[in-house]
């Protein structure tokens, strides 16, 4: 079913990601000016689901249609561009991109969750449809709406064992495929989801080597710098095991025998711009020396702490001594003297 008054949907910041200089100069374009690169925490989540090349293609589609609307352009999904103007049904998208209303329904419901937010509905509600779109995954962290009388499938009921799956497509005369790659995994990197470390995660994790390595106290101010963002934005997603050789690497002693293999960055602008070469790099060093999957220190991406740390701790102050809450509460020098603490596992 649909609303009888559509919802006002809007490309958030259009003027800042999909117009330049020379484009805003144009009263009707005839391209589409879009960042080129991949690993952004709402690409990353688009792609995260089973339809994510539909729902990023039908994206695509939608950043061509606001492209060809007049000048001044600022994302509003209607007839003519405008804000007042007619705004355009799920149906009528439908009609205009070639493909079932179920995928613009799941798209426009994906790209306005908080994990993606890449448009926004500005006012009216989004609209539902009579069915669940194909491809719904419970276990994403976006998932689609469920229109007023229509419950969530009882997943759980019709959850099936590998086993299971295989017996039941050989009683039905099919091959097992058993090459394809797990839900929730990349092909790329045969990396679940829950184990890539997105934005927010990758800020807490970079202050707290910054303060600990560079003695910099990185603020607010510092991720609010377009060109810093961009710099991290370029370097993510990172897997948990590409940033332990990280953050391995950076927290090495300076006299270690190791560094005079590789050179690390002497600020922390450089290491931010050149994120994902020294992610290489850590890598790389722990090839070379054989420590791969020998991780002497088992980082909590947490807090900070670790069983070694803590142990360190208490053997410099005491039992009677309280923890504090994070590893980067403590002042550089006695974060060093921990680290140097440590003994091999």
């Amino acid at each position: 079913m649909s609303n009888a008054h559509p919802p006002l949907y809007q490309i958030i910041d259009w003027d800042v990601h999909f117009e330049n200089a020379k484009s805003r100069t144009y009263d009707k374009c005839q391209y589409v000016v879009a960042p080129n690169k991949h690993g952004g925490s709402g690409w990353s989540n688009v792609m995260a689901t089973e339809d994510g090349a539909a729902i990023w293609g039908i994206w695509c589609l939608l950043k061509d249609l606001c492209s060809r609307q007049r000048r001044p352009r600022e994302g509003w999904i209607t007839s003519d561009g405008k804000k007042n103007g007619r705004r355009l049904t799920v149906r009528e998208l439908s009609n205009q991109f070639r493909r079932p209303s179920e995928e613009i329904s799941r798209c426009l419901q994906i790209l306005q969750s908080p994990e993606v937010a890449f448009i926004r509905i500005v006012d009216g509600q989004a609209e539902h449809l009579s069915q669940i779109p194909d491809g719904y995954h419970t276990d994403t962290a976006v998932s689609a709406d469920y229109p007023e009388g229509v419950s969530a499938p009882d997943i759980e009921s019709k959850k099936v064992t590998k086993k299971e799956s295989s017996d039941l497509a050989e009683e039905n005369g099919q091959k097992t495929d058993t090459g394809r790659i797990p839900d929730g995994y990349h092909t790329d990197t045969a990396v679940s989801v829950d184990d890539l470390i997105q934005h927010a995660e990758a800020k807490t994790l970079i202050t707290d080597l910054a303060l600990a390595v560079f003695d910099r106290k990185v603020r607010d101010a510092d991720w609010s710098n377009p060109e810093k963002d961009r710099w991290l934005d370029d370097a993510l997603p990172i897997s948990r095991p590409d940033w332990f050789a990280l953050d391995w690497l950076y927290r090495l002693p300076n006299d270690d025998d190791a560094l005079k293999r590789t050179a690390r960055c002497q600020s922390f602008e450089a290491f931010l711009q050149n994120l994902r070469r020294e992610v290489d790099k850590g890598k790389t060093l722990r090839k070379q020396l054989g420590l791969n999957g020998a991780h002497s220190i088992e980082p909590d991406l947490g807090d900070g702490w670790t069983p070694q740390r803590k142990k360190a701790f208490v053997g410099k102050f005491g039992a009677e001594q309280q923890l504090p809450p994070k590893f980067s509460d403590l002042g550089a020098s006695c974060r060093r003297q921990l680290d140097e603490a440590h003994e091999p596992a």
